[in-house]
């Protein structure tokens, strides 16, 4: 099959439809179809381009000069390279256009919906107007030959507003567990002369949905089982003053290392430094967590996950086998989980391990490239 990638959130930004866009293309690139990828320009593309199997066409970068040769760029090459599928990791700008194109030419468009596009607040007059492209969104993706949702939560509130049951496609995100594999440390362990026994692990953006305050608040039932625990936080956003602040109010400051960002490098040593990756995340407005990759990766790694029971995050963690899911504000039960995980280490090793496992036989980003192709054919019987 003859695939365009359409999206404007490409490397060398990070983020999950970022690394989502990448990784598919180049797993259908390997197992034989033809790719070619459209993505704005930005700094430091050329190197990701030119490490790329398969064709890249970048778009200037200026803001009508950038949505004409979205537009129209796409329709001439979906033309010249008679293209079957184009896939749009997000559903506005690119997947509207990609419908657009598929009314004149052969190509049918794929949108991808992650969680957050679906889900809006009545909290203020803005998004309210907003909540209003409930109508527009529906259409388009009713257009759609096929739609792609990361969990079954993100489906739901698709039917919520009025796209089929039978053109969405539940298609998990994925991870390639061999790129967590390391007996590395972090330098911080050592740098701060750490404990190695007791590490809890938050990787994410700084955004108060991620629940970083709720660990921090379960960190003093934490620390009166376990006195030598450590919260290692990584990442870079808004809520980080307030999450400093509230950790010295509350006396746990110095059990907690801020790293800001880590480069993506560095994530297999920092996971494997950890004895426990938690991410409580929780809705907040119409903000949500539509999956949770993070939780993959911890468990690539072979570390015990707990998550907030919350959006795509009770699809991304197999509840009492690969991890825990908790209620996302409850630091109480938190606490409780992460005091059982830190203390019995036979049952952390063994949530780790079938973790892993479960990464190998169901999430790698070459079983998500398999159920996309299964998807097509299912779509054309």
């Amino acid at each position: 099959m003859n695939f365009l990638f359409y999206s404007t959130d490409y490397k060398p930004n990070t983020g999950g439809i970022s690394e989502h866009t990448d990784q598919i293309a180049r797993e259908l690139y390997a197992k034989g179809h033809t790719v070619t990828l459209i993505a704005p320009s930005m700094v430091g593309d050329e190197d990701i381009d030119t490490n790329r199997p398969f064709t890249i066409y970048r778009m200037p970068n200026y803001p009508l000069i950038l949505h004409l040769s979205l537009l129209l760029f796409p329709l001439w090459l979906s033309r010249k390279q008679k293209i079957d599928y184009i896939y749009c990791p997000t559903w506005f700008p690119t997947g509207l256009y990609s419908i657009m194109i598929s009314k004149i030419t052969v190509a049918e468009s794929i949108i991808a919906v992650h969680g957050r596009e679906v889900v809006y607040s009545d909290e203020n007059l803005r998004k309210k107007l907003i909540q209003r492209l409930n109508s527009v969104q529906s259409l388009i993706l009713r257009s759609a030959s096929i739609v792609v949702t990361v969990s079954s939560y993100t489906k739901n509130k698709l039917v919520e507003i009025g796209v089929p049951a039978e053109k969405i496609h539940i298609i998990y995100n994925g991870v390639k567990p061999s790129d967590f594999e390391t007996d590395e440390i972090h330098p911080v362990i050592e740098r701060e002369g750490l404990s190695s026994d007791n590490i809890l692990l938050t990787v994410s953006r700084l955004e108060s949905r991620k629940g970083h305050d709720t660990v921090i608040r379960a960190l003093p039932n934490i620390l009166k089982d376990q006195p030598d625990t450590t919260y290692l936080i990584a990442g870079t956003g808004s809520e980080k003053e307030s999450l400093r602040e509230l950790a010295k109010e509350i006396g746990v400051y110095d059990h907690i290392f801020f790293l800001g960002y880590v480069p993506q490098e560095d994530l297999p040593k920092l996971y494997n430094s950890s004895d426990v990756f938690v991410m409580p995340a929780r809705r907040d407005g119409d903000s949500v967590e539509g999956f949770g990759i993070v939780f993959l990766e911890a468990n690539a790694a072979e570390k015990p996950v707990i998550g907030g029971r919350h959006g795509g995050i009770t699809d991304a963690i197999q509840n009492g086998e690969s991890g825990l899911l908790v209620e996302p504000e409850d630091e109480d039960e938190l606490a409780g989980n992460v005091v059982e995980l830190l203390s019995n280490k036979r049952k952390a090793i063994s949530m780790g391990k079938a973790g892993l496992e479960r990464c190998k036989n169901k999430f790698t980003w070459g079983h998500v490239a398999d159920r996309l192709v299964g998807a097509i054919h299912e779509t054309n019987q």
